[in-house]
């Protein structure tokens, strides 16, 4: 057997599951890399948007009370039969 070998798997339900079946003497202590998925990638991506926001309670007041300052009154007139402004 080989001083070091790869072993590829994934996480279901909390236990490593390997690809291919791997043939290791009882006792034998292993060490797990977890592969993290690179940066824009379809894996990361849905990562993040798995993943809660960090926020901080007093940035979400901020950006509620600008919401509210910034709304403006809605016209439900029909744009193209107004009379162009002078």
């Amino acid at each position: 057997m080989k001083r070091t070998a790869q072993v590829r798997g994934q996480v279901a339900n909390g236990v490593v599951v390997l690809d291919k079946r791997a043939v290791l003497p009882e006792g034998m202590r292993v060490v797990i890399i977890p592969e993290l998925p690179s940066p824009g990638s379809p894996a990361a991506i849905l990562a993040g948007m798995r993943a809660l926001p960090i926020v901080d309670p007093e940035d979400v007041e901020e950006i509620l009370r600008n919401i509210e300052s910034g709304k403006r009154r809605i016209d439900y007139g029909n744009p193209l039969t107004r009379r162009a402004r002078k």
